[in-house]
């Protein structure tokens, strides 16, 4: 075999090696190609998909709180109402007629006093309670003996019960607060159909 045979036969091995090495690189780029393709595909789906799921969630979450917010709104709303309602309640006692207010007052004195105690009236109160009040005490409970002071009580309606080592406050505030709660339900009952927040 000549030289150039062989030369030729060496030529022909490597275009025909350089042909299939080629050929399996473009396939191998085209697979590879296709397996990116769909690698992105796939991550755009989830992108997609994560995106959709942080969006609702986060509508959900705006829901939420504008409910919460609505709730707070009506909750304070209610109880500006209900402490409307409860200083009218004050009101309401402080105008009643003169003997019924009085017959008030003396049942609550009858019932924190042990006998001895002073009674200060609130300076509102002395020209309506004045001579109404002994009187409705004694009714109640004819044993009871208190002092009926002329120093003024520290509150705006009602009387302070002074003892030797107590002082009570007997005032129209102190009963619509000790009463706050029964008070607030019988309103919220009838102006809200249950109970309030």
């Amino acid at each position: 075999m000549a030289l150039a045979d062989i030369v030729r036969r060496i030529d022909g091995d490597a275009t025909d090696e350089a042909g299939v090495i080629v050929a399996r690189a473009q396939e191998e780029a085209e697979r590879s190609l296709a397996e990116a393709r769909e690698q992105a595909q796939r991550a755009k789906v989830e992108r997609l998909e994560r995106a959709r799921r942080d969006s609702e969630a986060e509508a959900e979450t705006l829901k939420a709180s504008a409910r919460l917010a609505a709730r707070d709104q009506l909750v304070a709303a209610k109880r500006q109402l209900m402490d409307r309602v409860l200083v009218e309640a004050q009101h309401t006692i402080a105008s009643l007629d003169d003997d019924a207010y009085a017959d008030l007052v003396a049942r609550r004195i009858v019932a924190a006093a042990r006998g001895g105690e002073r009674v200060l009236m609130a300076p509102q109160d002395v020209s309506r309670l004045a001579s109404r009040l002994p009187a409705a005490v004694s009714r109640i409970n004819p044993e009871l003996r208190l002092v009926w002071a002329s120093q003024a009580a520290p509150v705006e309606r009602g009387v302070v019960l002074q003892g030797d080592r107590v002082s009570v406050d007997l005032s129209l505030a102190s009963l619509i607060e000790e009463r706050r709660d029964e008070l607030s339900m019988l309103a919220a009952e009838m102006l809200f159909g249950g109970a309030g927040d």
